[in-house]
């Protein structure tokens, strides 16, 4: 994630609904002030999830095993941000529902994803005796997967 991309101070709570509208099981990231993703538990497909937050709280949502994004209403992030008509008359806070939902990836995406997650190293995909553009597509894959995300409990 960009370093420059992260939660803004505020104290206006708000509610996110998570409805995972996928096939598959997805992590919820909130993007700390730093820019870090913090693992805020993975949700099941078709399942929901309550998270509390604040306005200004970037949230993004990725594949539990191959670590790509999936859309959040539409997009790739998304931050609660409020208009007035938008506040609950009893508490004043946001309540937001974000479904998740699949992305378009290409046949080669796929495949690049699938033979990062049987790799040991960076080092194995130069081994290989593919074209270079294959080879960066994976060692792109391979990245990805191995992005380093903090767990809620490690914060």
């Amino acid at each position: 994630m960009d370093p420059l991309f992260r939660s803004s101070p505020s104290r206006r709570g708000c509610r996110l609904g998570f409805i995972n509208r996928t096939l598959r099981t997805v992590n919820i990231h909130w993007v700390n002030y730093s820019g870090e993703e913090i693992n805020y538990g993975s949700l099941e497909p078709g399942h929901r999830k309550i998270v509390h937050s604040f306005e200004g709280h970037p949230w993004v949502c990725r594949d539990v095993f191959t670590n790509r994004k999936y859309f959040l209403n539409g997009n790739e992030v998304i931050i609660p941000r409020s208009k007035p008509e938008d506040l609950a008359k009893d508490n004043h806070s946001l309540s937001l529902i974000v479904n998740i939902s699949f992305h378009v990836i290409s046949m080669a995406e796929m495949c690049a994803d699938l033979i990062a997650q049987h790799l040991s190293s960076l080092e194995d995909i130069q081994t290989l005796q593919i074209p270079t553009i294959t080879k960066n597509l994976i060692t792109e894959s391979y990245e990805t997967l191995h992005m380093s995300v903090k767990s809620v409990s490690e914060v």
